[in-house]
């Protein structure tokens, strides 16, 4: 996972030096990222990540982008690793509404 995270890090590095803060690919990579550090048990750098590339998709995709759901299913894991059942609920609600609508 080490270098699954190195590589991502410098995917990132790469993107925003060539794309504008806000595009979808970013968003892809922090959310790459967010899933490394799922895997190395690192729950709060994971949602910090996380959060970013929601923030990013929902600047640069449709509200109802299949990405920000799966995004929203990633936060949603997180809390209820973190023992936050209700907000993690609210996650995976805000993921089903996305998901119904496509």
């Amino acid at each position: 996972y080490d270098q699954a995270l190195d590589f991502h890090q410098k995917s990132i590095a790469l993107r925003e030096s060539i794309l504008p803060p806000n595009h979808s690919e970013l968003g892809t990579s922090y959310h790459n990222i967010a899933n490394v550090y799922c895997q190395l048990g690192q729950t709060t750098r994971a949602q910090s990540y996380a959060k970013r590339a929601l923030r990013i998709f929902e600047k640069s995709l449709r509200s109802n982008d299949p990405s920000i759901a799966t995004v929203y299913q990633t936060l949603a894991s997180l809390e209820f690793k973190l023992g936050s059942n209700r907000q993690g609920l609210r996650y995976l609600e805000q993921a089903a509404a996305i998901l119904r609508e496509t």
